[in-house]
């Protein structure tokens, strides 16, 4: 009877532990990182009145008679499972999903816990806000480098930190060079010329690209109909140019001739190599001036051969020979091999690379061409380039039927497209028709659509024959379109009487062009110190898949190997070519800059969803390089990352790791000993903590700004708890009711 009640109050005593489970676990329902816990029994040893026997022959076997003894708790185990995250918006929250735990430590003490409610100390330290105790993990180096495989210690962020400046190295180029990036030539399509007596004639001009070639256009210069004729030279060709505008090739090249109805010729200069952008069809009646550079100048030697026209059209080659005299000082000398030197044929000039030519010598050569046509070739011109003029005795401006004193008026026209006729009211004073007598010319203002930039008087003498003396310097006439116009007194050995002035020819502009627009992309980039500097790379077109580069530094600072060229290639897209050297350019109080740059990434193709700029040209998406270096920067702010990484954030906009948080797993978390304030403690039965970074291996991952809530089930634990009253209540009734069987055994006696 004893023994029933013993088991009764076994019951009672176990039962009331499992109560007191169930209660911890619903008070601490709101408890951060808490884990519920759950009670589960087992019998206790059994009295046994009588052993099991084994069957035989004649008797089956019986099995053994055994009474319980009561109740025990076998074990009170820890539900491990994971609580649900609430968000709280503090960063230094963190709470873990998966398995493991955050580690906690005392000296030489370590604790474990999911409640992830850490804060910052005065010191940087980060730890437990309810115990003060550091949370462990690894600080970064001043590098940012974390080491997870030494031993963890305690957090301290750095905070005030700064991260010193690091010097650009390299620069990444990326994204899209457009591939139909051509130049375009705007031209007049016809213009109006007069011969040398004044008969007109329209020449209609046409270019057109040249498919799928760059900056190459097929060009045609032909007659209007019933306008005269082209005789001589080809009207039509090929003509290239590079980025720049300037012509690379001509085919054919050269002149054609173009002879008004009833008229004289006209010659034609048809586009020229190396000539600049602008005045591609030079037009001269015949025997208008024209102006031979020696290409390519450098000091003393033979230049030539050069082709210029008489008066008639007939070809005289000239060759040019330069010699030194000593110093910068050179004599010049001309020879024809069509005609005859007759006067005038040695000069003097000084010419220096930084100034041009100066110190000319005054006077001119007259060459007698086979056909009788005297060619007057004048001198260079002070502060230019060693150039001759060749002024053929040509084509009358002004006929006034003789020379004499009086008001007169020249008119011509200039070179724009249509041209504008200017007048030029010029007075000659001196007796009237008196031979040997001098005779001064004055430019009397104002002009017709025009103004008198300079030369407005000069004089010569003429006895009838010729000119002499002839002191005059060039008149220059600029247009109400802004175009000048040369016009040359009369020239020493002038013979005739009706002609004076003579209009140097100007160059129609039938043709300008404009560039393909450069790809332009700029960047900072920062100097040893983390002074930033900007620096503008300029990409364009040079020819079929290939692009010229230069890359400047804003402040004006020179830049080494700041020029370049890409090939791309014609299948891929993707350059071929190394872009050479690196950039170098040295900042004041700084270390040299250098910097590498990489056009690994930039492609050349045709997109055709790119947007035009105002000119209609594609655009390029070139742009948005990318550098290494960054100024100096002071922490400003940290984010912590699913691994636990602390990453700090800086003023100069870089990120550098700050530290580690380590999570410990264990091979039995349920073998962990309860120390209070939410915390674990290792036990002989849990196994070591094995200590690492989250997210690798069994590890869960964190999330920070997120604490853990219990994994405390109401539901589930006021059902434990109706269980456990009635178990309680039921071995109550077994001692309630064994007392009664004692009493009744008792009771027996009288």
């Amino acid at each position: 009877m004893m023994r029933s009640m013993y088991s009764g109050v076994s019951g009672m005593k176990n039962f009331q532990t499992a109560m007191d489970t169930i209660g911890n676990n619903i008070a601490n329902v709101n408890t951060v990182g808490f884990k519920s816990s759950v009670v589960n029994f087992e019998d206790i040893l059994n009295q046994t009145i009588q052993g099991a026997s084994a069957p035989n022959n004649n008797r089956g076997g019986t099995n053994p008679k055994q009474v319980g003894l009561g109740v025990s708790v076998a074990s009170i185990s820890v539900k491990q499972s994971q609580g649900n995250l609430q968000n709280t918006g503090k960063i230094t929250d963190m709470a873990i999903q998966g398995n493991g735990f955050f580690v906690l430590g005392q000296g030489n003490n370590q604790y474990y816990t999911r409640a992830g409610n850490f804060d910052v100390d005065a010191t940087g330290n980060l730890v437990n806000e309810g115990n003060g105790l550091k949370v462990q993990g690894w600080t970064a180096d001043i590098k940012g480098n974390v080491d997870a495989n030494t031993t963890s210690g305690a957090i301290q962020l750095p905070m005030g930190k700064t991260i010193a400046p690091i010097a650009t190295s390299k620069i990444e180029y990326q994204d899209n060079l457009n591939a139909y990036s051509n130049g375009k030539l705007s031209y007049g399509t016809s213009i109006s010329l007069t011969d040398a007596n004044q008969k007109p004639i329209t020449l209609t001009v046409e270019l057109t690209p040249v498919k799928d070639a760059f900056n190459t256009y097929n060009y045609s210069v032909l007659p209007a109909n019933g306008m005269g004729d082209i005789t001589s030279g080809s009207a039509t060709g090929t003509i290239s140019l590079d980025q720049f505008g300037v012509v690379k090739s001509v085919s054919p090249g050269g002149r054609l001739t173009v002879t008004p109805t009833g008229g004289s010729p006209i010659v034609v200069q048809l586009p020229q190599a190396n000539q600049t952008n602008g005045g591609f069809f030079n037009v001269n009646p015949v025997g208008e001036s024209q102006t031979l550079p020696l290409t390519g100048f450098k000091g003393a030697g033979t230049y030539g051969p050069m082709n210029v026209l008489d008066q008639d059209g007939n070809n005289v080659t000239l060759t040019y020979t330069v010699s030194s005299t000593g110093g910068n000082s050179y004599k010049w000398a001309v020879m024809a091999d069509g005609g005859t030197v007759t006067s005038g044929s040695i000069g003097t000039f000084d010419w220096t690379a930084g100034t041009g030519v100066t110190n000319v010598s005054e006077g001119s050569t007259i060459l007698q061409s086979n056909a009788g046509n005297t060619i007057h070739i004048q001198p260079p011109a002070d502060g230019g380039a060693p150039a001759f003029n060749v002024v053929e005795n040509a084509p009358i401006v002004a006929d006034w039927g003789g020379i004499g004193a009086g008001n007169k008026t020249l008119t011509f026209t200039d070179a724009s497209v249509p041209p504008i006729t200017v007048s030029v009211p010029v007075e000659i004073t001196g007796p009237d028709g008196a031979s040997g007598t001098t005779y001064t010319y004055t430019v009397k203002e104002p002009l017709t659509n025009g103004k008198l930039i300079s030369g407005a008087t000069g004089q010569f003498d003429w006895d009838g024959t010729k000119v002499t003396n002839s002191l005059g310097k060039k008149i220059v006439i600029q247009s109400t379109n802004g175009l000048e116009v040369d016009i040359t007194p009369p020239i020493n050995g002038d013979a005739t009487g009706n002609a004076i002035f003579r209009q140097v020819p100007a160059k129609p502009v039938l043709a300008s062009f404009v560039a393909p627009p450069e790809t332009v992309t700029s960047t900072k980039v920062y100097d040893s110190l983390g002074v930033p500097h900007t620096i503008t790379t300029k990409v364009h077109r040079t020819g079929t898949n290939q692009w010229g580069w230069k890359t400047t530094e804003d402040s004006g600072l020179p830049v080494t190997n700041g020029i370049g060229t890409l090939t791309f290639d014609t299948k891929t897209g993707y350059v071929t070519n190394s872009p050479g050297g690196p950039l170098v350019f040295t900042p004041v109080g700084a270390d040299p800059v250098n910097i590498t740059p990489d056009f690994s990434k930039a492609t050349q193709g045709f997109t055709s969803d790119v947007t035009n700029d105002d000119n209609g040209w594609p655009l390029s998406t070139f742009e948005g390089p990318i550098q290494d270096g960054y100024p100096l920067g002071i922490l400003t702010g940290y984010n912590i990352d699913s691994t636990g990484r602390v990453v700090g954030v800086f003023s100069n906009g870089m990120n550098q790791d700050l530290a580690q948080v380590a999570v410990a797993t264990f091979t039995n978390p349920g073998g962990l000993m309860r120390e209070g304030d939410t915390m674990f403690k290792e036990s002989s039965n849990s196994g070591a903590a094995e200590v690492g970074q989250a997210g690798v291996g069994s590890r869960g991952t964190i999330a920070a700004g997120s604490q853990e809530m219990s994994n405390v089930d109401l539901s589930q634990e006021f059902t434990e708890m109706i269980i456990t009253e009635r178990g309680f209540q039921a071995n109550s009734k077994i001692i309630s009711t064994s007392d009664e069987m004692l009493q009744t055994l008792v009771d027996l006696k009288r």
